[in-house]
């Protein structure tokens, strides 16, 4: 197949030699050699096969048109753009059949009662050809469709959007308690004494409703008289030995005090107990794991800090030493993410000396807080706790800069908000929520002081309600009072943490506006504002200090891990493709004097900053960015903003922190970069894992230190019998609880003793699952909770009909499943807590096992081939065209393969018509979506066609010629030849001709830090395209 597409390529008609010169049929061979390549391997064929082949007529995949318009200019749709069979409503990965009671002998049996091979596949070539195709619009010229902006805009249910006027007094209950709705929490370290605050919202009787309605105002709860504890493992032979026990703790006791007068003499110790907990971390202790003696030593907070590594003759480990206050408080104290907490009745008072900008502040201590431990006391939490989350008040905020010189930094030019005081944290209502009560606020200023506005630019600007202003001074200025006017509880914007934050905290910094901490809800008139110096997307520190006391929604780092396959996430491009949106563009640094020409381009200037919030308000609806987030908040017990950012090790981290804490067990510390270094660098001796993951963006990790999952060598070529893929579902949770693998159960080195080992072999073999009558571990009970409480939510929405209510188990359910899923990754990230080498290697051991098992049922049981395989799943090639036959054998690997397990199960994922293999990760495919009414879709996993580093042009031309192989006559392959001939010629006369668009050229690229961080950036065109583009200005 490869020599006859080579041949063809330089004996091509005379027509394309007419038109193209000798570099033109170079370039074109070498086209035709890059885009094949990847096709070369040949089916495995025999004669009994070969007659078989299916046939698709011509029509299922004819060649596309030619583009016949100039370079620079729209475009229309063209033909060749990701075409595709029509897909329904279901998931197109997923094709499910309830078992049927067939009795399966083995796979000669089934083939044997099979129809005519040649009449099954005229019968899908024909369903083939006759599923209708659709094609998707191109790049450059998209269909209008969804409402405008204008329009949207104008049927938003307008009204005050203050958070000022509202009048009231607290709510209590009737024993004098107080209900309080956590979320967001500031440690502020550098407050003596150190304070912890809470961000809010409580309840409050209206004074100007007459029946007495519930409103909510914001509020900050400061935690005072704070304390630290430490946990020291005490050095005694026998932990058993009472006596021998109690002498170590006095002598502890008193070390401690010596220790501490000596290297921290500012420590002031409050209490010490003696205690006896649990542990069973990685941390190489002389007793090893179980229920070890302690002195636990509690402090006051506002006193020094024992150092780090602090020991002594008569107790060998501290604990607790690094634990932020924070961190401490929401632990013991049980708060999992943004919820109702109580107040105990008269445990607060109201300081005039405010801390904060919220309408109501309170002081309170660590006691103030109720915490159910009984199953009566959370019974009664519940009878009495408010049935509703709070309503959020979310502004979404849009900003325009110029850069005078590549030397100077972004300056704000114009600044939009739009402000929706009752978006429900739970779920959303389509756009409603948005309209409800929105409000909406535009500030611009003069391009730079010599220049004055336009002509009647300021009474223009004034009639559609923009502000104009002399400065940039004045600018922020007024944005700070709209800030502080509507106290908003989310600030969403796209790319809010690595451009605008950092933004307009170095102008409030260069500016020196006093008024800065508004953006935030700490008042700190004596802070400087919160930048770090010639640095921008530093990361979240500056952005996260800046807005304290609020959420940060960015569109931008969401959409990159909820739309993982677009290829762009600028704004326009999410507006397009998210909410049908087409009117957005990306200002460009040099256009940007052109709109102070006039009064009405400076209008649309303002207009079109004011749509760009709106659209990053919408984004964030429709992604259901809050209400996805808080979930998990909930289920691992972090903060809100934490997840918002996308710290997954560190809600892992929080979620098994509380479960550890609750069964009376020493909790690991962080340990400092220069420990991770270390213990890293000991013990890089271990194999690497086998593959890579190739389809991650970001920087680049270090490579694995233990084998991950099994990837089989697949048995490259073309498939036209039906593929069946079967996968374990949640293959990792799944062995976790199927060998009830967990740090108290799994006999294994320490980090010391891993050290000293050789190679991953030696690691597993000290690693020793634990045996039938071990007691359910912590990480089984976690996960098997987790599964339990998916499985009642999905009962559940099958007899909900109250959409809100559906809408909020889906974004339940979904969350559940990413927090099961991601619980493995804790174990094998190395910076976590509870990085767990030995647990993280011999889970994907078992994974490995399971798999090489399934292999094994199918071939030595059922006669069948395993054609690829990867990590946890297997494609079997059913040898049959007849559908119904292909799912009963599939049936049957199920139940063969389920019954060896209680936990673990396969499941059928897809079924494929026809297959093409190329390599480990790589393979092209048309799947059946629905046998009955003969819908199918194509997909393509790993090729260079679905990499955003390829342009359209190429895309467009590899996904027709794959679907040629995939639609087309696979039983005449001069006749495919010679059509991949024409249609790379034609193609190459268009490019000659320049009738291809320009942005079909367009290849994007991820950047992994900033541009100026790369040593080899004169060898990268990507980065050397970042620097043009921040020395024109262009953020």
């Amino acid at each position: 197949m490869m020599n006859a597409l080579r041949q063809g390529a330089t004996s091509g008609p005379s027509v394309v030699g007419e038109t193209t010169t000798s570099a033109g049929k170079k370039d074109l061979d070498d086209m035709l050699e890059q885009m094949c390549g990847e096709i070369e391997a040949e089916p495995i064929e025999t004669a009994s096969t070969a007659a078989s082949k299916r046939k698709l007529p011509d029509s299922a995949a004819a060649a596309p048109k030619p583009n016949k318009r100039q370079a620079g200019k729209k475009a229309p749709p063209s033909d060749a753009v990701t075409v595709k069979m029509e897909v329904d409503s279901t998931p197109a990965a997923v094709v499910k059949k309830e078992p049927e009671d067939v009795k399966m002998e083995d796979a000669s049996t089934v083939k044997a009662e099979a129809p005519s091979a040649d009449a099954v596949k005229q019968e899908i070539s024909a369903a083939l050809a006759a599923a209708r195709v659709k094609t998707e619009p191109g790049i450059d010229s998209l269909a209008e469709s969804g409402e405008s902006l204008s329009s949207w805009m104008a049927g938003s249910a307008s009204g005050d959007s203050s958070a000022s006027g509202l009048k009231g007094k607290l709510r209590l209950e009737d024993d004098g308690g107080l209900w309080f709705f956590l979320i967001d929490a500031f440690e502020d370290e550098r407050s003596n004494p150190p304070r912890v605050h809470l961000f809010g919202k409580v309840r409050v009787s209206a004074e100007q409703s007459a029946s007495g309605q519930i409103e909510y105002r914001s509020c900050c709860l400061v935690v005072e008289r704070l304390e630290r504890a430490f946990h020291l493992l005490l050095n005694v032979e026998d932990p058993d030995d009472e006596a021998m026990v109690k002498a170590a703790a006095e002598a502890t006791d008193k070390e401690f005090d010596e220790l501490c007068q000596k290297h921290s003499p500012g420590v002031k110790k409050l209490r010490s107990n003696l205690k006896m907990r649990n542990y069973c971390f990685e941390k190489a202790l002389p007793q090893g794991h179980g229920n070890l003696p302690f002195l636990k030593v509690v402090c006051d907070s506002a006193g020094a800090i024992p150092p780090l590594g602090l020991v002594g003759y008569s107790f060998s480990h501290t604990f607790g030493i690094s634990t932020s206050l924070l961190e401490r408080l929401l632990v013991t104290k049980r708060i999992m993410g943004p919820s109702w907490i109580r107040l105990a009745p008269g445990s607060w008072i109201e300081d005039p000396a405010r801390l904060s900008s919220c309408a109501v502040e309170l002081r309170i201590s660590p006691k103030s807080f109720e915490v159910p431990k009984t199953d009566d006391a959370r019974r009664s939490w519940s009878a009495t706790m408010p049935s509703a989350s709070p309503p959020l008040r979310v502004m979404s905020v849009s900003l325009q800069t110029v850069q005078p010189s590549a030397q100077q930094p972004h300056e704000a030019l114009a600044i939009a908000c739009t402000l929706h005081p009752t978006i429900s944290p739970d779920a959303s209502d389509s756009d409603r929520e948005l309209k409800q009560g929105m409000g909406r606020w535009v500030g611009v200023r003069r391009l730079d002081a010599n220049r004055p506005f336009p002509r009647d630019a300021e009474k223009v600007l004034a009639q559609q309600g923009v502000q104009s202003h002399n400065n940039e001074t004045a600018l922020l200025g007024a944005f700070l009072a709209k800030v502080q006017e509507f106290d908003p509880d989310v600030i969403a914007g796209h790319n809010a943490y690595g451009f605008d934050l950092d933004v307009l905290a170095n102008r409030l910094h260069q500016l020196k506006v006093n008024q800065w901490q508004k953006f935030g809800r700490l008042r700190r008139p004596k802070d400087r504002c919160p930048r770090i110096e010639g640095r921008q997307g530093a990361g979240y520190w500056v952005g996260s200090n800046l807005t304290a006391g609020r959420l940060v929604c960015d569109v931008l780092l969401q959409s990159r891990d909820l739309l993982p396959k677009l290829g762009s996430y600028d704004l326009p491009t999410l507006a397009r493709e998210q909410l049908g949106e087409r009117t957005l563009f990306v200002v460009e640094p040099e256009n940007m004097v052109h709109f102070y020409d006039s009064a009405k381009n400076l209008a649309e200037l303002a207009q079109h900053t004011l749509n760009s919030a709106l659209c990053v308000a919408r984004l964030a609806q429709s992604l259901q960015i809050l209400p996805l987030s808080r979930q998990l908040t909930n289920l691992a017990g972090n903060l809100w903003n934490s997840s918002l950012q996308n710290k997954r090790a560190e809600r892992n981290e929080m979620l098994l922190l509380h479960e550890f804490h609750k069964k009376k067990f020493v909790l690991p510390d962080k340990e400092n970069n220069f420990a991770k270094k270390r213990q890293q660098r000991d013990s890089a001796g271990l194999d690497d894992a086998d593959e890579p993951d190739q389809g991650t963006t970001g920087p680049r990790r270090g490579k694995a230190q233990y084998s991950g999952g099994l990837v089989l060598e697949p048995k490259a070529g073309l498939y036209d019998d039906f593929v069946i893929m079967l996968d374990f579902n949640s293959l990792y949770p799944s062995i976790i609880q199927e060998h009830n693998i967990c740090f108290t159960t799994v006999e294994r080195p320490n980090e010391n003793d891993i050290a000293k080992i050789a190679n991953e072999a030696e690691l597993l073999a000290q690693t020793q699952l634990p045996d039938g009558t071990t007691e359910e571990g912590t990480l089984p009970q976690v996960l098997r909770r987790l599964v339990e409480s998916r499985k009642t939510v999905k009962m559940a929405m099958k007899s909900e009909r109250d959409p809100k209510k559906l809408q909020m188990l889906e974004i339940r359910q979904k969350a559940i499943k990413l927090t099961a899923n991601s619980m493995y990754g804790c174990l094998g990230f190395s910076n976590s807590r509870f990085y767990a080498k030995p647990l993280a290697a011999l889970i994907t051991a078992k994974g490995r096992e399971a798999l090489q098992t399934t292999i094994a049922v199918v071939q030595q049981e059922l006669q069948l081939d395993v054609v690829y395989g990867d990590t946890d799943s297997v494609f079997v090639n059913t040898k049959t065209a007849n559908y119904d036959q292909a799912m009963q054998a599939a049936e049957q690997i199920k139940r063969s393969v389920n019954k060896r397990y209680k936990r673990l199960e396969i499941e059928i994922d897809a079924v494929f018509v026809r297959l093409m293999l190329l390599k480990k990760k790589k393979y092209a495919c048309m799947k059946v979506i629905d046998w009955k009414t003969k819908k199918f879709e194509h997909e393509f996993k790993g090729l260079d066609i679905v990499r955003r580093d390829w342009c359209a042009l190429a895309k467009e031309m590899g996904e027709a010629i794959l679907l040629r192989v995939l639609n087309g006559d696979n039983v005449n392959k001069e006749e495919s030849m010679h059509w991949v001939h024409q249609f790379l010629a034609d193609k190459a006369v268009e490019m000659d001709e320049l009738k291809v668009p320009t942005v079909k050229y367009i290849i994007t690229k991820a950047l992994t830090k900033d541009p100026k961080d790369y040593p080899d950036a004169k060898n990268q065109p990507h980065v050397q395209v970042a620097l043009r583009l921040m020395a024109r200005g262009k953020p």
